[in-house]
């Protein structure tokens, strides 16, 4: 049987079904994640995304320079608010937002170019705790990315 919705964009209520809860809510969450892991630079150059620079964050060795986001409702997100993480050469490694009522931390890494994009293969979503470090286990989702064409 062929199952639609109308209006995907009320497919997680707060209340029953839970999130995730049958086929379509898996199918709708992985389209709606793989799509902005790989439009996030664009959305974030959106007129209508409000963005703002925060202190750096020290990661390990490293300190990133952070962002935060508030996308309107017109634009299909995860969240409507995030916090975006760049290194020291502009390469996006971490995205903090409220995901079903926790707080995650997708990190990413090995960056690749595809028609000169630049994009990171490897994501890793995790919980965070209240001061913003990442819980190591469970892992919550990974995602490989191994060809992508942008025209």
């Amino acid at each position: 049987m062929l199952r639609t919705w109308h209006n995907p964009s009320l497919a997680f209520p707060e209340a029953s079904p839970p999130p995730l809860a049958d086929e379509l809510h898996i199918v709708y969450f992985c389209g709606v994640a793989i799509w902005n892991y790989l439009t996030n630079p664009f959305l974030l150059a959106h007129p209508d995304v409000v963005v703002e620079e925060l202190t750096p964050w020290r990661e390990n060795t490293e300190t990133w320079r952070r962002l935060r986001a508030q996308f309107p409702p017109s634009l299909m997100t995860l969240a409507p608010e995030q916090i975006f993480y760049f290194d020291e050469n502009a390469l996006q490694r971490r995205t903090d937002h409220d995901l079903f009522g926790m707080k995650v931390a997708h990190y990413s890494w090995a960056h690749d170019s595809f028609g000169g994009i630049v994009v990171p293969t490897l994501r890793r979503t995790q919980m965070l705790r209240p001061d913003g470090t990442v819980i190591a286990k469970p892992v919550l989702m990974d995602v490989e990315i191994f060809d992508a064409v942008f025209e």
